[in-house]
């Protein structure tokens, strides 16, 4: 067995019911069509590991094929991060979730992204810096 360590933060998503979901994350709220988009997305790949025709085969004395769960897709680059925070900011219907999606994970897997990103949202900028000294 490995020790399981735990996320210090995870991405919580919320639907609001009129197509539009509320989320946070790196305590970030996000808001907007986009937000229902992407917890729709989530959840839907989540449950489509589990049909029969995705399953791994279960073959008798050989460890269980858990591959399909950790498979990632291709993705671009990381966006510059001033352009990222904006996207983050945006609540408007026409952000494309999956480029949200993409900075959000990029900002999981990269420390150094996450904090140049932060810098440039309004509540983590230079402003929180100054009244917190």
């Amino acid at each position: 067995l490995k020790p399981y360590v735990p996320q210090q933060d995870f991405l919580k998503l919320l639907v609001c019911g009129d197509g539009k979901g509320l989320g946070f994350r790196f305590g970030i709220p996000i808001y907007g069509k986009w937000v229902f988009q992407l917890k729709d997305a989530i959840d839907r790949s989540f449950v489509d590991l589990f049909k029969e025709e995705n399953l791994p085969e279960l073959k008798e004395g050989e460890p269980y094929d858990t591959s399909q769960y950790d498979a990632a897709r291709e993705r671009p680059p990381p966006m510059d991060p001033s352009k990222a925070a904006a996207l983050l900011q945006r609540s408007d219907d026409d952000v494309d979730f999956h480029d949200a999606w993409n900075v959000l994970r990029d900002m999981a897997q990269d420390d150094e992204y996450q904090s140049a990103v932060l810098k440039h949202i309004p509540a983590y900028g230079s402003e929180k810096e100054t009244t917190m000294a």
